[in-house]
């Protein structure tokens, strides 16, 4: 076998940000690789304490074809004779301990990377999106997708040329391709005839409580989705008047689709209103029965546009769009954050989107400057056109208001490029949160703030990844009921996890598949019964309810725990605030206090 890749064993701690507080440890680290510099990350998705489903693109040609996780080849990639490499569709199920599971895989055609994702149904059934186009040089072989049963799935549509088309799956939990359907895009453009390679993005899915599946993106020609009833519904761009055929122009309309538990569709949110320059789907997350969702929209001059019957006035530049929609792709709320740029730069890529504690968390990388849609004296700016710098905003969950924004200069005065990936709210540890990103001279960090003020706490924060080469963060996903964090990270040399050992050379940019234990606080559960009653916040109990209210001046997090160590509730109460919480009979842990109803 000709790639030998690792499994990570625990040593002493490395130095990190000079702080000795409880860090994280590695519990496994293994590089999962095709061709190096042709690997690709894009999800991460978990079901209990047990399973992990990790989406990626791993890269495979005719002389090199093995895909590798650890030590252990998991299939072989199709044939491709071109330069590169083709892009195969790798979904891996692995245990807590990193142990693979099963493997479904394409045996032929061309997967885009950094697109779509997986979601867990609550039967532990796994929906899968993604764009695909034939394999360059083989239009006669069909996308063909094996599960882990050994059974080959072949999607074909009649090819003169390449072109991507949607695809949505769901995969058993034993790893048996259940259904996969293909959701068509006309491949011409209508103003001159032109040939389309690249009509569409897939960004992100997401699973409702009854399965209901919602996928979201950019599409830039004619979509059309099929009915059970045999019918089919076709959606129509806007935004692409001026449109050339371009795959790297800012174009076209958002797609967000929601579909049934078999792939049929149901309903769409559609943009109307005047023409913009462009408006995308990035990231979907279902959440407390709400769908969260994210992207962006790039105006014109005066455009107004109208979007789950909210109006949306977005400026020339990146104005990142944010909302609560219910299952009938309603809005709760939906905001447009003006965009403005700096130094002639506007930019924002890489987003996510994480719902927690009475807030909605939005963290990215961006150049420019993003403002309260209300209040233009609340803003996040980078300090310059280059580099590029992580940011988060702290929105409302309740009704979208502004609540605070940070970039990463503020508190860690970065001078290399850095990205943020996404924000982890610990279960139990009540003042902190923390992001997960990296700085491209440094390494990939889980980086610590204040959860209420957004003050960085550097002597709290970890460089979890290091490396000679450059290091990047891709994906992240939080399992509170163990205290773990699994993610992926990508660089061109040998990776150095945080109280890890060092990974063997690579040859090229490869993915590294890890997860850290974290230090308490992280973890779900009742670390301490206290029975000094808080001043600051009066806990009354009534039938059915606890009636909470802070006393204080300052925001106070109100964290409710069963003798299950279950979060049952999860709340931030402002100064002089009062909440009602309903719960059933029985005993709770409240603030550390013991409460019976």
């Amino acid at each position: 076998m000709k790639k030998s890749l690792l499994f990570v064993s625990l040593l002493t701690a490395i130095s990190v940000y000079g702080q000795t507080s409880p860090q994280p440890t590695t519990a496994w680290a293994n590089i999962l690789t095709g061709i190096p510099g042709q690997d690709q990350s894009s999800s991460i998705a978990t079901y209990g304490k047990e399973a992990v489903y990790w989406m990626l693109t791993d890269g495979s040609k005719t002389s090199d074809r093995d895909v590798i996780y650890g030590n252990d080849e998991l299939y072989q990639g199709a044939l491709y004779d071109g330069t590169s490499s083709n892009k195969n569709l790798t979904l891996l199920k692995t245990d807590s301990n990193g142990n693979k599971q099963w493997c479904v895989y394409s045996s032929w055609g061309d997967f885009s990377p950094n697109e779509g994702g997986v979601a867990v149904k609550s039967n532990g059934d796994v929906v899968f999106s993604c764009t695909v186009r034939h394999t360059d040089g083989y239009l006669d072989k069909p996308i063909t997708i094996v599960d882990a049963k050994g059974k080959s799935t072949e999607i074909n549509w009649d090819v003169e040329k390449r072109w991507l088309e949607l695809i949505v799956g769901t995969v058993s939990s034993d790893g048996e391709l259940l259904w996969v359907r293909t959701y068509g895009i006309d491949n011409t453009l209508a103003s001159s005839g032109a040939f389309l390679a690249n009509s569409l993005t897939n960004s992100s899915v997401a699973v409702d409580d009854e399965g209901n599946i919602y996928v979201g993106g950019n599409y830039r020609s004619a979509m059309t989705f099929p009915k059970t009833d045999n019918t089919t519904v076709t959606l129509q761009p806007k935004n692409i008047e001026n449109w050339k055929g371009d795959s790297q122009s800012t174009v076209g309309s958002l797609y967000l689709v929601k579909l049934d538990s078999d792939g049929y569709y149901l309903n769409h949110l559609a943009e109307t209103g005047s023409d913009i320059a462009a408006s995308y789907i990035q990231n979907l997350e279902w959440k407390d029965g709400n769908l969260y969702v994210c992207g962006y929209l790039k105006g014109n001059e005066n455009a107004t546009v109208n979007i789950a019957g909210v109006d949306l006035t977005p400026t020339q530049y990146f104005c990142p769009i944010i909302g609560c929609l219910n299952g009938a792709l309603e809005a709760s709320w939906l905001k447009c954050l003006p965009g403005d740029a700096v130094g002639g730069t506007s930019t924002v890529q890489n987003v996510g989107l994480t719902v927690e504690d009475g807030s909605v968390w939005y963290a990215g990388m961006f150049n420019g400057k993003i403002s309260d849609s209300s209040d233009n004296s609340k803003y996040v700016a980078s300090a310059s056109k280059n580099p590029r710098e992580g940011f988060i905003i702290e929105l409302s969950a309740m009704d979208g208001s502004w609540k605070n924004g940070v970039t990463s200069k503020q508190g860690f005065s970065d001078a290399a490029l850095t990205g943020y990936s996404k924000v982890i709210v610990p279960s139990n540890e009540l003042s902190n949160l923390y992001v997960y990103g990296y700085n491209m001279t440094n390494g990939v960090f889980l980086r610590c703030y204040d959860r209420s003020t957004l003050d960085a706490k550097v002597d709290d924060s970890w460089y979890i990844i290091t490396s000679a080469g450059m290091v990047t963060s891709q994906c992240i996903d939080y399992v509170p009921e163990i205290g773990a964090v699994y993610t992926t990270s990508r660089s061109n040399k040998a990776f150095l996890p945080i109280n890890g050992q060092e990974t063997e050379a690579v040859t090229g940019f490869v993915n590294l598949l890890a997860r850290f234990n974290m230090p308490e606080g992280f973890t779900t559960g009742i670390n301490e019964v206290n029975n000094e009653k808080d001043e600051r916040i009066s806990i009354n109990v009534a039938k059915g309810v606890i009636i909470a209210e802070n006393k204080s001046d300052v925001n106070i997090n109100i964290m409710i725990f069963d003798l299950t160590g279950r979060c049952v509730c999860s709340n931030s109460l402002g100064a002089g605030e009062k909440q009602i919480i309903n719960l059933e009979s029985g005993i709770y842990i409240v603030n550390g206090r013991k409460i019976m109803l």
